[in-house]
């Protein structure tokens, strides 16, 4: 009967899935043939189209990701409140090659892009702050927290095609974007503000947001203050997850000021108190951790010429780990994990022409300076995440060249140095890194059919990355605890590493298929990242511990390659999408799989509209299959189907209502990466006030 009922269960989910995936399919074999797109500025007005967002992120430049030749996708505000999104794992599900490592969803996460993760391999900015805490954990380390209430759209560039953000991003970049006032005001508005508020089922958790804002003249203002709080959920078996439970206190200001046309000053403080009880290790620890973020930021437009299109922005952000041990022998001692991270960014694009040819060029710099402070009272928490300071810095120069209205060239080069110092604390003495690196980029788009089939191109890339090791990965030392003891070894000779990806893509929009306003977006690639040095936690020489010893070492080379598609059908009265990749990794050298690379994944979406588009109702599939190409059988995973419906209806332009039921077929699942169970069936409820 079990293996009835589970059948049946994903044949209802092939059913709606295969729904989506036709209505795309059909709209892309209508759209063959020529058909308008639209003028310059003159977009479909669907808001679920997110590839049409409007982003800089990719090349500094402003352009949508279906007009991008990088593997771009953006979550919109919207998107955000229709998943009724509370953690990072709700934020990018159903994302290309992109998951989260977060345990008993909790607030924080580890992002995987592409199978690389943790220690800056993917580069995290909230409003341009970089995010590098980290923590030695069995599964994700470079943990993220934010609020998604606080954000107005997350932006994510795959692959190191995005190198001019610095050391490390070989994975890609994540942008997350906090609101505006003039994201909330309409022109000439004075004040106004945002009331959300929600109920969730499993894990009787709530939330409340509240979000103002106010201009006048040159100046405004915008301020938002989040409170979250869930008990422990109960997984797909109904059984209680302890330690999945936590409250969360989060905000924003930001004002802004244009003291001239063209310029622009923003000053901007996030911050975030969460708590919650850490049961992932042998002892349980009552846990709170602070995240602040300072940022000030200068923008110059010139309005009476090309040559300045300037950025200059600074930015501080600590992030405090407080744990105090609630159980066992230990109980009542501390431990303290701290980073302060400050830096900045500065760069300008010059519009320009020579001959036939236009040029975009975009040239700017960068620093940031990890300071890694550490304590444990009784354990090794501070061995295994250990303390140092690290500086990245660089410098890049970035050409877009169009030639004419089907072809163009990118061509970059960017420089990366860096330091690191600290102790080796086997031997005592100083360890002090240092390594620099020129890394190229170029790419070529051509619109093959461009006076027939405007919206469709095809693009090809090269690119190169950097990575310096972190303090962790060259520091780390320690004994195991028990009951698996053995020691972990610092390595003070560790090599950066370097990617380099070739990418091929397929862009493709086309509006008008069967209506006069409907719109189809689609965004393929196809790549291959191979990696020098790549930095892996391996057992090395024999020691008198029956496991060995551990170490951080390179791997002399890694392969990473896959296919990742998004799609995009909406026509007003209904609307569908589909997304997924397919990712392979192993070790070249040993011809070992990775152990980092996500499985399988497809994501169908299908909706319908109705009573003048005020009320949506959709479905949200998800199909991750089995993971087992991995060298440590403790990651093996198992295939996983979620089903979710969701409901939203605007009773006017002012107040909205959306309900959604996730994991509606109650599936107990845990994805890739997570050591624990995550949710089963829950219902959430969210109500929005506008005035």
């Amino acid at each position: 009967m079990g293996n009835r009922l589970a059948w049946l269960r994903r044949a209802m989910m092939a059913g709606v899935a295969l729904a989506a995936v036709t209505a795309t399919a059909k709209a892309q074999e209508a759209g063959q043939v020529a058909g308008p797109v639209p003028a310059e500025g003159e977009a479909v007005p669907q808001e679920w189209l997110s590839l049409d967002e409007i982003t800089v992120v990719p090349g500094k430049i402003e352009e949508t990701p279906i007009d991008s030749p990088t593997a771009v996708s953006i979550v919109t505000e919207r998107k955000l409140e229709q998943r009724q999104a509370a953690t990072l794992d709700d934020i990018f599900r159903g994302m290309p090659s992109v998951t989260v490592a977060q345990d008993r969803d909790q607030p924080g996460g580890s992002i995987n892009i592409r199978g690389l993760q943790d220690f800056g391999r993917v580069a995290v900015t909230i409003d341009g702050a970089r995010q590098n805490f980290q923590i030695s954990k069995h599964n994700g380390q470079n943990l993220v927290y934010i609020e998604p209430e606080l954000l107005k759209k997350v932006t994510v560039v795959r692959g190191p095609v995005a190198n001019i953000y610095g050391s490390g991003a070989i994975g890609g970049v994540v942008a997350f974007e906090t609101k505006d006032a003039r994201d909330i005001l309409d022109p000439g508005q004075f004040a106004g503000g945002i009331l959300r508020s929600g109920y969730e089922t499993n894990g009787d958790g709530w939330f409340l947001s509240g979000t103002g804002a106010m201009q006048y003249d040159a100046f405004d203002a915008v301020g938002n203050i989040t409170y979250r709080d869930r008990g422990d959920y109960k997984n797909g078996k109904g059984e209680t997850v302890d330690g999945s439970a936590f409250d969360i206190l989060s905000g924003f200001a930001k004002m802004g000021y244009r003291p001239a046309e063209g310029h622009e000053i923003k000053v901007s403080y996030i911050g975030t108190d969460d708590q919650w009880l850490d049961e992932s290790e042998s002892v349980a620890r009552d846990s709170r951790l602070t995240n602040n973020i300072g940022v000030v930021r200068y923008t110059f437009d010139d309005p009476n010429g090309d040559f300045w299109n300037l950025s200059a922005s600074g930015y501080v952000s600590t992030t405090n780990l407080d744990q105090r041990n609630e159980t066992g022998p230990t109980a009542g001692f501390t431990r303290g994990f701290d980073l302060t991270t400050y830096g900045f960014d500065i760069y300008n694009t010059t519009l320009f022409e020579t001959g036939f040819i236009g040029h975009a060029l975009t040239y700017g710099g960068d620093f940031f300076n990890d300071h890694v402070k550490t304590a444990d009272e009784v354990g090794t928490g501070d061995l295994f995440t250990p303390g140092g300071k690290r500086d990245a810095y660089g410098a890049f120069i970035q050409d877009k060249m169009t030639f004419t209205p089907w072809l163009y060239l990118i061509a970059a080069g960017r420089f990366d140095g860096y330091k690191l110092d600290g102790t080796d604390t086997i031997t005592g003495e100083p360890v002090d890194n240092e390594g620099d690196r020129i890394s190229p980029k170029v790419t070529v788009a051509v619109k093959p059919f461009y006076q027939y089939l405007e919206g469709l191109e095809f693009y090809g890339t090269y690119a190169e990355g950097y990575r310096a090791p972190s303090v962790t990965e060259t520091l780390i030392s320690g004994i195991h605890p028990p009951p698996a003891t053995f020691p972990f070894l610092p390595n003070p000779d560790l090599k950066p590493e370097t990617a380099k990806t070739f990418e091929v893509g397929l862009n493709f929009k086309y509006n008008g298929l069967f209506t006069g306003d409907d719109a189809l977006r689609i965004k393929t690639a196809v790549f291959q990242n191979n990696v020098d040095d790549l930095i892996s936690f391996e057992q090395v020489l024999p020691t008198p511990f029956p496991f060995g010893s551990f170490q951080y070492v390179n791997v002399a080379k890694a392969r990473i390659k896959g296919f990742e598609f998004e799609g995009m059908y909406d026509a007003g009265f209904m609307f569908a999408g589909v997304s997924g990749q397919i990712l392979r990794g192993k070790d070249r050298t040993t011809h070992d799989w990775l152990n980092s690379i996500p499985p399988d994944q497809i994501t169908g979406t299908l909706g319908f509209r109705f009573l003048d588009e005020k009320l949506e109702l959709g479905t949200e599939i998800t199909a991750a299959a089995k993971q087992h190409r991995v060298s440590d059988p403790d990651l093996k995973s198992s295939a996983f189907t979620l089903v979710d419906l969701f409901v939203g209806y605007a009773y006017s332009p002012d107040l909205r209502f959306d309900v959604r039921f996730n994991n509606i077929l109650d599936e107990n699942y845990r994805p890739f990466l997570n050591q624990t169970d995550m949710p089963g069936f829950n219902t959430k409820f969210a109500m929005t006030m506008r005035f």
